[in-house]
């Protein structure tokens, strides 16, 4: 019986730490986030760490909302007028 409750005194205490792995939730910015002119620097900087490191981050939400962001922005700049 002794054994029975140490093994669920051990589980309760353990099983709420398993989810903690001590790295802070980081905020997922979306594709119109990062087209906002404010957030030029964020998107810079976040597509610099995302290029540097395609093969961990290329399925990270922000790699590819950042992505995405700089497609659409380059795609509806305007071509210079004065060739």
């Amino acid at each position: 019986m002794r054994f029975i409750l140490l093994i669920v005194m051990v589980s309760v205490l353990t099983v709420p730490l398993a989810g903690c792995n001590g790295e802070p939730k980081k905020e997922i910015h979306t594709v119109e986030w990062f087209m906002k002119s404010e957030n030029k620097a964020v998107l810079d900087e976040t597509l610099k760490q995302c290029n540097n490191n395609p093969g961990m981050l290329k399925d990270d939400p922000n790699c590819i909302n950042a992505a995405s962001a700089r497609q659409k922005l380059w795609a509806t700049q305007k071509a210079p007028t004065n060739w």
